[in-house]
């Protein structure tokens, strides 16, 4: 799954240069994980400078799960609070390896695209900055009330372009599908999945859906594929990246996990 997931991250970083992604998929089907595994290849493999704007997981459950990849833990064991004593002495590494990491995570119940522009202008000029990560697009607040969230969704992917272009970044951003995937035998994700949301293809460069077959079935298994759908890319390649094992632990939101661990 790592030499996948690398494969996928250098598209990213290498011919995506100010260009806007747009990453979808069902709720729970593992578009979080699958950006913090980018983010921790850019940041510890090609020392990206990179910005995380997080709205729905605080800064402190992003920066353990990043240790657990570090770490090469499962991730279950620290939403379990089951992690040894040698498991914690991996953590404890894994968080002395990431200190000095280029990684900046910005964490608020909002954002607006006009704030997430001024913070990414400002951490440019202070430290240098080389990707930004948008989780989720739904929760981000228009730069001007539309008549409708459609419009405001179009705007708002607009203005992230305009941010990318300006910047001279990737900017990634996380979307949520809607259920109309699931009311037909193939449920893989297709552009037209994007359509409620409103004028969405026209804007991004890239556009990737996450999928995985498990995800109907009885759950996620340690040998199910998932595949990352290249279903648009201006400047590259379309098709798919298959990853094996990639194990769906995104409900970050457990008690244990909230509490944080001591390293």
């Amino acid at each position: 799954m790592v030499k996948e997931i690398q494969q996928f991250a250098k598209m990213i970083s290498e011919e995506q240069s100010s260009r806007l992604i747009l990453i979808a998929a069902r709720p729970l089907m593992g578009k979080t994980f699958l950006a913090l595994h980018l983010v921790h290849h850019l940041i510890t493999k090609e020392k990206k400078a990179t910005a995380y704007f997080s709205i729905k997981l605080p800064a402190n459950i992003l920066r353990h799960y990043l240790f657990c990849i570090e770490a090469n833990l499962e991730t279950r064991k620290l939403e379990l609070n089951d992690l040894s004593a040698i498991d914690l002495d991996k953590m404890a590494e894994a968080a002395a390896c990431l200190h000095e990491a280029p990684l900046y995570i910005y964490n608020s119940g909002t954002f607006s695209v006009e704030e997430i522009r001024e913070i990414a202008l400002y951490q440019k000029s202070k430290t240098g900055l080389d990707v930004i990560f948008i989780d989720y697009l739904q929760l981000l607040l228009a730069p001007d009330e539309g008549s409708s969230r459609h419009e405001e969704i179009t705007e708002i992917l607009k203005t992230l372009k305009i941010i990318a272009e300006e910047l001279g970044v990737p900017v990634i951003v996380l979307s949520q599908l809607s259920r109309g995937v699931e009311n037909r035998p193939d449920k893989r994700p297709a552009i037209y999945d994007l359509h409620p949301l409103g004028q969405v293809e026209a804007h991004p460069d890239m556009i990737v859906f996450l999928h995985s077959d498990s995800y109907y079935g009885e759950g996620p298994t340690e040998n199910a594929a998932t595949e990352i759908i290249i279903a648009k890319n201006n400047k590259g390649k379309t098709g798919k990246i298959r990853l094996r094992n990639f194990i769906n632990y995104t409900n970050l939101a457990d008690n244990s996990l909230e509490k944080g661990i001591d390293l």
